[in-house]
């Protein structure tokens, strides 16, 4: 006879089942920690990359890197703001498209006198933006410097006499721009208005551009294009009775000089005369 005998089966562990729930929870529980982190970064932190502000955003950089060019270089130098420059089609990334915005002051000053503004320029920006000015073999002179926020600035010689500082953005998503700016002052539409009255002609487009300076007021440009077909000759020539003796710049189609607290510039190009009239910050 044969006996069998029956062992009772071993305990059910729960042991596995209990660490994996853990693991589970401690998965869960630390993806919403960096949830709430990400969220909380992105509304205080400043941005790690350009494509997290938008053209809106970086508008008051450039136009803040400007105001500093123009109050660094007002004492040498004539200056214009011009402005606002859009160009569409650019990509952020492969997946969407952006703008780029950019802004322009020009510098006048007497030829020979371009890398002497540059470095002036350069030694009154803030020390935080590294402004660099570079010599070139070529005898080509440019300076660089970084506004903050991904805002770059950067200008170089344009002829003789004359310097062109760009602030720029590169591609952000799209936004509205601010377009509210400084009043005209009634002295420089009346300069403007006077100049071309004397050339010969009147104002058939208008235009204001200002940027805030850093202590106050604004660095404000009042221009007027003549319409086509204006032909005054050698500016210096048909403007000798207007333009104070000693301009800062004296060339055919180009003449830029002082009047007071107006820095004063005049071209002509195809027929068109330009004239702008700029009050500085002080």
């Amino acid at each position: 006879m044969v006996t069998v005998t029956t062992q009772p089966a071993p305990p059910v562990t729960t042991g596995h089942s209990s660490w994996r729930r853990l693991w589970w929870v401690l998965v869960v529980a630390w993806g919403l920690v960096l949830t709430a982190v990400a969220l909380a970064s992105a509304r205080t932190d400043p941005p790690t990359v350009r494509e997290q502000r938008s053209i809106a955003q970086a508008q008051p950089i450039v136009d803040r890197a400007l105001a500093e060019v123009a109050r660094a270089a007002g004492p040498v130098a004539v200056v214009e703001v011009l402005g606002y420059e859009l160009r569409p089609d650019c990509q952020i990334h492969s997946a969407r498209d952006g703008l780029e915005l950019d802004r322009v002051v020009l510098l006048h000053t007497a030829p020979g006198g371009e890398a002497a503004v540059l470095d002036r320029v350069a030694a009154q920006l803030p020390r935080g933006w590294e402004p660099v000015v570079r010599r070139q073999a070529s005898g080509n002179v440019t300076l660089r410097a970084d506004a903050g926020e991904f805002v770059g600035v950067h200008g170089g010689v344009v002829g003789p006499g004359q310097l062109r500082v760009t602030a720029g953005t590169g591609c952000r998503p799209a936004a509205p721009l601010t377009t509210a700016g400084a009043p005209a002052p009634d002295r420089a539409v009346a300069t403007v208005d006077a100049v071309l009255s004397t050339l010969g002609g009147r104002a058939a487009q208008r235009r204001t551009e200002s940027v805030v300076c850093p202590g106050g007021g604004a660095v404000t440009t009042v221009a007027a294009d003549s319409a086509p077909g204006l032909a005054p000759g050698p500016l210096p020539q048909a403007l000798r009775g207007v333009a104070p003796a000693g301009p800062v710049v004296a060339e055919p189609a180009l003449l830029a000089y002082r009047d007071g607290d107006l820095g004063v510039v005049v071209r002509e190009r195809d027929g068109v005369v330009t004239v702008s009239a700029t009050r500085g910050c002080g």
